[in-house]
Protein backbone atom coordinates (compact mmCIF):
# COMPACT_ATOMS: atom_id res chain seq x y z
CA UNK A 1 0.00 0.00 0.00
CA UNK A 2 1.51 3.43 -0.75
CA UNK A 3 2.23 6.02 1.68
CA UNK A 4 -0.51 7.99 0.33
CA UNK A 5 -3.73 5.52 0.80
CA UNK A 6 -1.99 4.37 3.70
CA UNK A 7 -2.40 8.18 5.10
CA UNK A 8 -6.31 8.37 3.49
CA UNK A 9 -7.41 4.98 4.77
CA UNK A 10 -6.70 6.51 8.67
CA UNK A 11 -8.63 9.52 7.68
CA UNK A 12 -11.20 7.20 6.41
CA UNK A 13 -11.36 5.51 9.50
CA UNK A 14 -11.26 8.80 11.86
CA UNK A 15 -14.38 9.94 9.95
CA UNK A 16 -16.62 6.82 10.35
CA UNK A 17 -16.50 7.76 13.87
CA UNK A 18 -19.10 10.35 13.62
CA UNK A 19 -21.58 8.29 12.60
CA UNK A 20 -24.95 9.16 13.88
CA UNK A 21 -23.94 12.20 14.86
CA UNK A 22 -22.93 14.34 11.96
CA UNK A 23 -26.48 13.92 9.92
CA UNK A 24 -27.21 15.58 7.94
CA UNK A 25 -23.54 16.24 7.13
CA UNK A 26 -21.34 14.30 5.71
CA UNK A 27 -18.43 11.96 7.82
CA UNK A 28 -15.35 13.43 7.11
CA UNK A 29 -11.76 13.01 8.90
CA UNK A 30 -8.49 14.56 8.15
CA UNK A 31 -4.49 14.07 9.52
CA UNK A 32 -1.97 15.77 8.96
CA UNK A 33 1.63 14.99 7.59
CA UNK A 34 5.23 16.14 7.45
CA UNK A 35 8.06 14.21 7.66
CA UNK A 36 6.33 11.08 6.98
CA UNK A 37 4.94 11.38 9.89
CA UNK A 38 1.20 11.88 11.04
CA UNK A 39 1.63 15.12 12.98
CA UNK A 40 -2.44 15.74 14.05
CA UNK A 41 -5.63 14.47 13.08
CA UNK A 42 -9.52 14.80 13.57
CA UNK A 43 -12.85 14.06 12.52
CA UNK A 44 -16.07 15.97 12.23
CA UNK A 45 -17.94 14.62 15.63
CA UNK A 46 -21.36 15.87 15.49
CA UNK A 47 -23.78 18.16 13.35
CA UNK A 48 -22.47 22.00 14.36
CA UNK A 49 -19.15 21.00 15.66
CA UNK A 50 -16.25 22.38 13.86
CA UNK A 51 -15.04 20.30 10.43
CA UNK A 52 -12.39 17.45 10.67
CA UNK A 53 -9.78 19.68 9.02
CA UNK A 54 -10.39 22.45 12.15
CA UNK A 55 -9.95 19.50 14.05
CA UNK A 56 -6.84 18.08 12.75
CA UNK A 57 -5.23 21.74 12.59
CA UNK A 58 -5.93 22.64 16.12
CA UNK A 59 -4.27 18.68 17.24
CA UNK A 60 -1.02 19.93 15.17
CA UNK A 61 -0.85 23.05 17.46
CA UNK A 62 -2.10 21.34 20.92
CA UNK A 63 1.08 19.13 20.12
CA UNK A 64 3.40 21.66 19.87
CA UNK A 65 4.07 21.62 15.95
CA UNK A 66 3.67 23.89 13.47
CA UNK A 67 1.69 23.08 10.10
CA UNK A 68 3.14 26.00 7.47
CA UNK A 69 4.56 23.41 4.75
CA UNK A 70 2.75 20.47 5.79
CA UNK A 71 0.23 17.84 3.93
CA UNK A 72 -3.42 17.60 4.80
CA UNK A 73 -5.07 14.15 3.48
CA UNK A 74 -8.82 15.18 3.81
CA UNK A 75 -11.80 12.38 3.13
CA UNK A 76 -14.39 15.52 1.64
CA UNK A 77 -13.25 18.38 -0.95
CA UNK A 78 -13.52 21.54 2.01
CA UNK A 79 -15.96 23.91 2.52
CA UNK A 80 -15.73 27.64 1.29
CA UNK A 81 -18.58 28.88 2.75
CA UNK A 82 -20.12 29.50 6.47
CA UNK A 83 -22.51 28.09 7.45
CA UNK A 84 -22.96 26.25 11.04
CA UNK A 85 -19.18 27.03 11.00
CA UNK A 86 -16.40 29.04 9.44
CA UNK A 87 -14.96 28.11 5.74
CA UNK A 88 -12.75 25.20 6.16
CA UNK A 89 -10.32 26.63 3.41
CA UNK A 90 -9.66 29.77 5.49
CA UNK A 91 -8.73 28.06 8.21
CA UNK A 92 -6.40 25.87 6.06
CA UNK A 93 -4.70 28.61 3.89
CA UNK A 94 -4.35 30.05 7.46
CA UNK A 95 -2.10 27.48 8.23
CA UNK A 96 0.68 27.18 5.88
CA UNK A 97 -0.31 24.13 4.10
CA UNK A 98 1.74 23.19 1.51
CA UNK A 99 -0.72 20.39 -0.01
CA UNK A 100 -4.09 18.44 0.32
CA UNK A 101 -4.90 14.98 -0.94
CA UNK A 102 -8.43 15.07 -1.33
CA UNK A 103 -10.62 11.89 -1.79
CA UNK A 104 -13.95 13.07 -3.24
CA UNK A 105 -15.55 15.77 -3.80
CA UNK A 106 -18.80 18.12 -2.05
CA UNK A 107 -21.44 17.54 -4.27
CA UNK A 108 -23.28 20.35 -2.49
CA UNK A 109 -20.35 22.59 -2.55
CA UNK A 110 -22.36 24.82 -5.53
CA UNK A 111 -25.93 25.38 -3.82
CA UNK A 112 -24.02 25.99 -0.61
CA UNK A 113 -21.50 28.95 -2.15
CA UNK A 114 -24.43 30.27 -3.75
CA UNK A 115 -26.48 30.49 -0.78
CA UNK A 116 -23.23 32.07 1.29
CA UNK A 117 -22.20 34.41 -1.51
CA UNK A 118 -19.30 32.60 -2.46
CA UNK A 119 -18.43 32.62 -5.93
CA UNK A 120 -15.55 29.40 -5.95
CA UNK A 121 -16.02 25.76 -5.02
CA UNK A 122 -13.16 24.92 -1.55
CA UNK A 123 -10.95 23.70 -4.49
CA UNK A 124 -10.44 26.84 -6.35
CA UNK A 125 -10.36 28.65 -3.15
CA UNK A 126 -7.14 26.56 -2.47
CA UNK A 127 -5.72 26.63 -5.64
CA UNK A 128 -5.67 30.62 -6.19
CA UNK A 129 -4.04 30.75 -2.63
CA UNK A 130 -1.12 28.42 -4.00
CA UNK A 131 -2.17 25.26 -2.08
CA UNK A 132 -1.40 22.29 -4.37
CA UNK A 133 -4.41 19.58 -4.45
CA UNK A 134 -4.83 16.28 -5.46
CA UNK A 135 -8.15 14.26 -5.53
CA UNK A 136 -9.30 11.04 -6.14
CA UNK A 137 -6.99 8.63 -3.68
CA UNK A 138 -9.65 6.21 -2.06
CA UNK A 139 -12.51 7.96 -3.69
CA UNK A 140 -15.09 4.91 -3.66
CA UNK A 141 -13.93 4.07 -0.04
CA UNK A 142 -14.87 7.49 1.06
CA UNK A 143 -18.11 7.61 -1.55
CA UNK A 144 -19.29 3.85 0.37
CA UNK A 145 -19.00 5.59 3.51
CA UNK A 146 -21.19 8.55 2.84
CA UNK A 147 -23.75 6.44 1.29
CA UNK A 148 -26.43 8.93 2.54
CA UNK A 149 -25.27 12.05 1.77
CA UNK A 150 -24.54 10.99 -1.54
CA UNK A 151 -27.89 9.41 -2.39
CA UNK A 152 -29.32 12.90 -0.96
CA UNK A 153 -27.32 15.05 -2.73
CA UNK A 154 -28.19 12.89 -6.04
CA UNK A 155 -31.95 11.68 -5.63
CA UNK A 156 -33.13 14.27 -3.27
CA UNK A 157 -34.34 11.14 -1.44
CA UNK A 158 -32.59 9.41 2.20
CA UNK A 159 -30.97 6.24 2.15
CA UNK A 160 -33.44 3.61 3.13
CA UNK A 161 -32.26 0.33 5.10
CA UNK A 162 -34.60 -2.54 5.13
CA UNK A 163 -33.76 -5.01 8.31
CA UNK A 164 -35.01 -7.75 9.50
CA UNK A 165 -34.81 -11.33 11.88
CA UNK A 166 -35.90 -14.62 10.45
CA UNK A 167 -35.51 -18.30 10.79
CA UNK A 168 -33.68 -20.19 9.16
CA UNK A 169 -36.18 -21.72 6.68
CA UNK A 170 -37.49 -17.78 6.34
CA UNK A 171 -39.87 -16.75 8.57
CA UNK A 172 -40.49 -13.99 10.65
CA UNK A 173 -43.42 -15.21 12.94
CA UNK A 174 -44.85 -18.40 13.42
CA UNK A 175 -48.34 -19.58 11.73
CA UNK A 176 -50.43 -17.73 14.98
CA UNK A 177 -48.17 -14.64 14.65
CA UNK A 178 -45.21 -15.17 17.52
CA UNK A 179 -42.13 -13.29 16.97
CA UNK A 180 -40.35 -12.76 20.33
CA UNK A 181 -37.78 -13.84 20.54
CA UNK A 182 -36.45 -15.11 16.72
CA UNK A 183 -32.51 -13.45 16.91
CA UNK A 184 -30.54 -13.25 20.33
CA UNK A 185 -29.33 -11.07 22.77
CA UNK A 186 -26.04 -10.66 20.08
CA UNK A 187 -28.17 -9.37 17.21
CA UNK A 188 -30.51 -7.46 19.11
CA UNK A 189 -27.83 -5.27 20.50
CA UNK A 190 -26.49 -4.31 17.07
CA UNK A 191 -30.24 -3.76 15.87
CA UNK A 192 -29.88 -0.91 18.73
CA UNK A 193 -27.08 0.26 18.01
CA UNK A 194 -28.26 0.51 14.65
CA UNK A 195 -31.04 2.57 15.59
CA UNK A 196 -29.13 5.03 17.14
CA UNK A 197 -27.27 5.55 13.83
CA UNK A 198 -30.47 6.06 11.70
CA UNK A 199 -32.78 9.62 11.46
CA UNK A 200 -36.11 7.51 11.61
CA UNK A 201 -37.64 3.72 11.93
CA UNK A 202 -40.39 2.76 9.90
CA UNK A 203 -42.99 0.18 10.68
CA UNK A 204 -46.61 -0.73 9.88
CA UNK A 205 -49.39 -0.25 12.31
CA UNK A 206 -49.68 -4.05 12.67
CA UNK A 207 -46.13 -4.42 14.04
CA UNK A 208 -47.10 -1.64 16.68
CA UNK A 209 -50.34 -3.26 17.54
CA UNK A 210 -49.05 -7.00 17.49
CA UNK A 211 -45.27 -6.20 19.13
CA UNK A 212 -46.00 -3.01 21.09
CA UNK A 213 -42.44 -2.36 20.59
CA UNK A 214 -40.39 0.88 21.81
CA UNK A 215 -37.96 1.52 18.98
CA UNK A 216 -35.56 3.17 20.58
CA UNK A 217 -31.52 2.20 20.75
CA UNK A 218 -32.01 2.28 24.89
CA UNK A 219 -28.50 -0.53 24.90
CA UNK A 220 -26.62 1.34 23.04
CA UNK A 221 -23.61 4.12 23.34
CA UNK A 222 -25.29 6.35 21.01
CA UNK A 223 -26.76 9.55 22.02
CA UNK A 224 -29.04 9.63 18.74
CA UNK A 225 -32.53 9.27 18.76
CA UNK A 226 -34.80 8.59 15.59
CA UNK A 227 -38.10 9.54 14.88
CA UNK A 228 -40.80 6.32 14.78
CA UNK A 229 -42.76 6.53 11.67
CA UNK A 230 -45.85 4.36 11.60
CA UNK A 231 -47.97 3.75 8.25
CA UNK A 232 -51.39 3.67 9.29
CA UNK A 233 -53.06 2.26 6.52
CA UNK A 234 -56.50 0.74 7.75
CA UNK A 235 -55.32 0.85 11.29
CA UNK A 236 -53.43 2.67 14.37
CA UNK A 237 -51.15 2.32 17.45
CA UNK A 238 -53.34 1.64 20.67
CA UNK A 239 -54.17 4.22 22.82
CA UNK A 240 -51.44 2.79 26.04
CA UNK A 241 -48.80 1.63 23.58
CA UNK A 242 -45.18 1.87 24.28
CA UNK A 243 -45.14 3.93 21.21
CA UNK A 244 -47.84 6.49 22.45
CA UNK A 245 -46.72 6.62 25.65
CA UNK A 246 -43.58 8.03 24.63
CA UNK A 247 -44.48 9.83 21.84
CA UNK A 248 -44.31 13.68 23.87
CA UNK A 249 -40.55 12.46 24.86
CA UNK A 250 -39.85 11.13 21.33
CA UNK A 251 -40.86 11.91 18.07
CA UNK A 252 -43.82 10.00 17.01
CA UNK A 253 -45.03 10.17 13.39
CA UNK A 254 -48.48 8.80 12.27
CA UNK A 255 -48.25 8.45 8.49
CA UNK A 256 -52.01 7.82 6.66
CA UNK A 257 -53.65 8.07 3.37
CA UNK A 258 -54.92 11.43 2.45
CA UNK A 259 -57.94 10.11 0.96
CA UNK A 260 -58.72 7.45 3.33
CA UNK A 261 -57.03 8.29 6.85
CA UNK A 262 -57.93 5.57 9.77
CA UNK A 263 -60.32 6.15 12.85
CA UNK A 264 -58.42 7.16 15.75
CA UNK A 265 -55.46 9.61 14.99
CA UNK A 266 -57.35 12.88 16.46
CA UNK A 267 -57.19 11.07 19.95
CA UNK A 268 -53.87 10.00 18.99
CA UNK A 269 -52.58 13.55 18.28
CA UNK A 270 -53.90 14.95 21.46
CA UNK A 271 -51.48 12.02 23.11
CA UNK A 272 -48.69 13.55 21.47
CA UNK A 273 -48.82 11.77 17.61
CA UNK A 274 -47.16 13.96 14.99
CA UNK A 275 -49.89 13.19 12.08
CA UNK A 276 -49.06 12.82 8.29
CA UNK A 277 -51.37 12.83 5.45
CA UNK A 278 -49.82 10.64 2.54
CA UNK A 279 -50.90 10.74 -1.05
CA UNK A 280 -52.16 7.16 -1.70
CA UNK A 281 -50.87 4.43 -4.04
CA UNK A 282 -53.06 5.24 -6.64
CA UNK A 283 -56.83 6.21 -6.92
CA UNK A 284 -57.90 2.67 -6.91
CA UNK A 285 -55.98 1.74 -3.78
CA UNK A 286 -56.61 5.10 -1.79
CA UNK A 287 -55.98 3.27 1.34
CA UNK A 288 -52.48 2.44 0.70
CA UNK A 289 -49.26 4.75 0.98
CA UNK A 290 -47.30 5.46 -1.46
CA UNK A 291 -43.63 4.70 -0.55
CA UNK A 292 -42.31 7.34 -2.22
CA UNK A 293 -44.67 9.86 -0.59
CA UNK A 294 -43.08 8.86 2.43
CA UNK A 295 -39.96 9.33 1.27
CA UNK A 296 -40.30 12.96 0.11
CA UNK A 297 -41.86 14.00 3.23
CA UNK A 298 -38.75 12.36 5.51
CA UNK A 299 -36.01 14.39 3.09
CA UNK A 300 -38.25 17.22 3.66
CA UNK A 301 -38.00 17.14 7.01
CA UNK A 302 -33.78 16.69 6.91
CA UNK A 303 -33.55 12.30 7.31
CA UNK A 304 -30.70 11.05 5.47
CA UNK A 305 -30.91 7.75 6.31
CA UNK A 306 -34.36 5.50 7.69
CA UNK A 307 -34.43 1.84 9.15
CA UNK A 308 -37.45 -0.03 7.81
CA UNK A 309 -38.18 -2.49 10.37
CA UNK A 310 -41.30 -4.37 9.16
CA UNK A 311 -43.78 -5.87 9.26
CA UNK A 312 -44.02 -7.74 6.13
CA UNK A 313 -46.49 -5.84 3.98
CA UNK A 314 -44.28 -2.59 4.70
CA UNK A 315 -41.08 -4.41 3.73
CA UNK A 316 -43.29 -6.05 0.75
CA UNK A 317 -44.31 -2.46 -0.53
CA UNK A 318 -41.30 -0.68 -0.42
CA UNK A 319 -39.19 -3.56 -2.17
CA UNK A 320 -41.97 -3.93 -4.83
CA UNK A 321 -41.44 0.09 -5.43
CA UNK A 322 -37.64 -0.11 -5.72
CA UNK A 323 -37.07 2.36 -3.15
CA UNK A 324 -35.13 0.06 -0.59
CA UNK A 325 -31.16 0.52 -0.82
CA UNK A 326 -29.51 -1.89 1.49
CA UNK A 327 -29.95 -5.02 3.13
CA UNK A 328 -29.47 -6.26 7.04
CA UNK A 329 -30.95 -9.58 7.87
CA UNK A 330 -30.34 -11.59 10.84
CA UNK A 331 -30.69 -15.45 10.17
CA UNK A 332 -31.45 -17.18 13.33
CA UNK A 333 -31.04 -21.40 13.67
CA UNK A 334 -34.31 -21.98 14.22
CA UNK A 335 -36.84 -23.33 12.17
CA UNK A 336 -40.66 -22.63 12.44
CA UNK A 337 -42.64 -24.24 9.41
CA UNK A 338 -46.17 -23.83 8.72
CA UNK A 339 -47.23 -22.13 5.33
CA UNK A 340 -49.22 -19.91 6.53
CA UNK A 341 -45.60 -18.85 8.83
CA UNK A 342 -45.35 -15.11 7.66
CA UNK A 343 -42.20 -14.31 5.66
CA UNK A 344 -40.04 -11.39 5.41
CA UNK A 345 -40.63 -9.98 2.83
CA UNK A 346 -44.25 -9.78 1.48
CA UNK A 347 -45.64 -7.42 -1.42
CA UNK A 348 -46.42 -8.56 -4.80
CA UNK A 349 -42.90 -10.50 -4.82
CA UNK A 350 -41.89 -11.27 -8.88
CA UNK A 351 -42.90 -13.75 -11.32
CA UNK A 352 -39.54 -15.48 -12.01
CA UNK A 353 -36.59 -16.17 -10.23
CA UNK A 354 -34.47 -14.85 -13.01
CA UNK A 355 -36.14 -11.60 -11.87
CA UNK A 356 -35.25 -11.56 -8.48
CA UNK A 357 -33.00 -8.11 -6.81
CA UNK A 358 -30.03 -9.37 -6.17
CA UNK A 359 -27.39 -7.92 -3.56
CA UNK A 360 -24.72 -6.60 -5.27
CA UNK A 361 -20.87 -7.43 -5.25
CA UNK A 362 -19.02 -10.40 -3.70
CA UNK A 363 -19.54 -12.41 -0.55
CA UNK A 364 -16.51 -11.12 1.74
CA UNK A 365 -15.45 -11.52 5.29
CA UNK A 366 -16.62 -8.44 6.81
CA UNK A 367 -13.48 -7.59 9.07
CA UNK A 368 -11.24 -8.06 5.74
CA UNK A 369 -12.73 -4.73 4.13
CA UNK A 370 -13.21 -2.51 7.16
CA UNK A 371 -14.08 0.55 4.47
CA UNK A 372 -14.88 -0.91 1.44
CA UNK A 373 -14.18 0.40 -1.62
CA UNK A 374 -17.26 -1.08 -3.55
CA UNK A 375 -20.97 -2.80 -2.99
CA UNK A 376 -20.33 -6.03 -1.12
CA UNK A 377 -22.08 -9.06 0.70
CA UNK A 378 -20.49 -9.68 3.66
CA UNK A 379 -21.83 -12.29 6.55
CA UNK A 380 -20.81 -12.57 9.89
CA UNK A 381 -22.12 -14.19 12.91
CA UNK A 382 -23.82 -12.39 16.19
CA UNK A 383 -23.67 -15.49 19.13
CA UNK A 384 -25.31 -18.16 16.88
CA UNK A 385 -27.05 -16.24 14.74
CA UNK A 386 -25.71 -15.05 10.77
CA UNK A 387 -25.98 -11.38 9.60
CA UNK A 388 -26.16 -10.70 6.08
CA UNK A 389 -25.68 -7.44 4.69
CA UNK A 390 -25.64 -6.09 1.10
CA UNK A 391 -26.30 -3.50 -1.63
CA UNK A 392 -29.40 -3.83 -3.68
CA UNK A 393 -27.90 -0.22 -5.29
CA UNK A 394 -24.42 1.35 -6.01
CA UNK A 395 -23.61 4.02 -3.85
CA UNK A 396 -20.88 4.85 -6.40
CA UNK A 397 -23.24 5.95 -8.82
CA UNK A 398 -25.05 8.68 -6.89
CA UNK A 399 -21.58 10.24 -6.65
CA UNK A 400 -21.18 10.09 -10.56
CA UNK A 401 -24.47 12.04 -11.29
CA UNK A 402 -23.65 14.57 -8.75
CA UNK A 403 -20.26 15.44 -10.81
Amino acid sequence: MENKEKYMQAALKLAAQGQGRVEPNPMVGAVIVDGGKIIGQGFHSAFGQPHAEIEAIRDVQKNGAGTVGAEMYVTLEPCSHSGKTPPCTDAIIKAGLKKLYIAAEDPLWKAHSIANGQKYRGLEVLKKAGIETEIGICRDAAVMLNAAFYKKASENLPLVIAKWAMTADGKIATKTGSSKWISGPHSRQIVHDIRGKVDAIIIGAGTAIKDNPLLTCRESTKNRIAQRVVLCSARVPETDSHLVCTAEDIPTILAYPCKAPPKGLDELQKRGCVLLPLEPMTSAEPSRIHPKSLLNELYDRGASNLLIEGGSSVLGTFMDDRQIDRVIAFIAPKIAGGESGLTAVGGTGIQSMEHALKLKGKTIDKEESYLPERPNITVKTAGNDIILEGWLKDPRKWYQSTL
